[in-house]
């Protein structure tokens, strides 16, 4: 059986720095995403945008929370992220 279509949509692509590269990868791991898809959520959800449904069905809503947790936290005053480790 052939992957589920996602949609029409056109490519981004992005260069990480090799020291983040691994992290992110390691993210969308523990979501159950690829990376592009774990891309996608983190953009979407940085400018409030719709998540696209196909990256909804995969994710576990407790693994998700944990990561917001963990990873992305923001200050609502000037909606700026950080990154803890």
């Amino acid at each position: 059986m052939g992957r589920p279509h996602k949609g029409t949509r056109k490519c981004i692509s992005v260069r990480a720095p090799l020291q983040q590269h691994s992290f992110y990868e390691a993210r969308a791991e523990e979501l159950g995403l690829e990376l592009g898809d774990y891309a996608l959520l983190v953009m979407a959800r940085a400018y409030n945008l719709d998540v696209p449904d196909y990256i909804l069905k995969k994710l576990d809503p407790e693994k998700l929370r944990a990561h917001d947790e963990r990873y992305a936290v923001c200050d609502s005053s000037d909606s700026e992220f950080s990154i803890s480790a």
